[in-house]
C-alpha cells in the first residue's frame, strides 16, 4: 500500500497528465528511440572493447563483454548490453578526476540516454554524502567513472574518438603513452582533447 500512496502524492504534485509541449517531445523522441538505441548500444561495445585493452584501465564493467561476471545472462536476455560503460582508472581518486577533468567532450554530467556522451565520477557525484567505507560497500571505487554514450558515430570513434580522449587523458596522469607537445589541442570529429 506504501507504493500507492506515493504514486497518489507525486500524482497531486505531478499532475495526472503530461502538458501539450511535453507530450510532443515525447511522442517526437520515440520516433528515432530505436536508431538511438542501437547506435549507443554499437558505440557503447565498441569503446568497452577498445578500453578492456587499454593499458590505463584497470577494469571495465560492461555486460558486452565476456569479463563480465553476468555476460552469458546479458547474452541470452538482451539484444543489446545498453549505453553505459563504468571503468576504473589505475590510480586514485585524483587520479580519475584529473582524467576526467581534462575531458572537453564528452561532457561531465551525471545522467544517461541522451544524444550526447557524459562522464562522471560516482564517488564524487552521484555519492558523494557517502563514506569511502560505505561507497566500497556498495561497490563505488574511488577511481570508478561512469560512461553514458552518446550517438556518436562508431567510425568516428574507430578514427580515434575514444582514442584521443584516453591517451589525452593518460598523459596528464603520467601514465605511459604518446608524447606530445605541451599545450597541444587535437580536434576528432566531436571530441576535443587538450594537453
Amino acid at each position: 500500500m506504501g507504493r500507492v500512496a506515493a504514486l497518489r502524492d507525486a500524482r497531486g504534485v505531478l499532475g495526472g497528465i503530461v502538458d501539450p509541449q511535453n507530450a510532443y517531445l515525447l511522442e517526437r523522441g520515440l520516433k528515432t528511440l530505436g536508431l538511438r538505441v542501437r547506435q549507443q548500444n554499437e558505440t557503447a561495445l565498441g569503446v568497452a572493447r577498445y578500453l578492456e585493452k587499454h593499458p590505463w584501465i584497470e577494469r571495465v564493467w560492461y555486460p558486452g563483454l565476456p569479463s563480465h561476471p553476468d555476460h552469458e545472462i546479458a547474452r541470452r536476455q538482451m539484444t543489446g548490453f545498453g549505453g553505459v560503460i563504468s571503468f576504473e582508472v589505475r590510480g586514485a581518486l585524483d587520479d580519475a578526476s584529473r582524467f576526467i577533468d581534462k575531458m572537453e567532450i564528452p561532457y561531465i554530467a551525471p545522467s544517461l540516454g541522451g544524444v550526447d556522451s557524459l562522464i562522471e565520477q560516482p564517488a564524487l557525484m552521484s555519492y558523494f554524502e557517502k563514506t569511502t567505507e560505505e561507497r566500497l560497500e556498495l561497490g563505488i571505487k574511488d577511481n570508478l567513472v561512469r560512461f553514458a554514450i552518446g550517438i556518436e558515430d562508431a567510425a568516428a570513434r574507430d578514427r580515434g574518438l575514444i582514442r584521443g580522449d584516453v591517451n589525452g587523458a593518460g598523459s596528464l596522469l603520467g601514465l605511459p603513452g604518446p608524447s606530445r607537445p605541451q599545450g597541444h589541442t587535437t580536434r576528432v570529429d566531436t571530441l576535443r582533447v587538450s594537453w
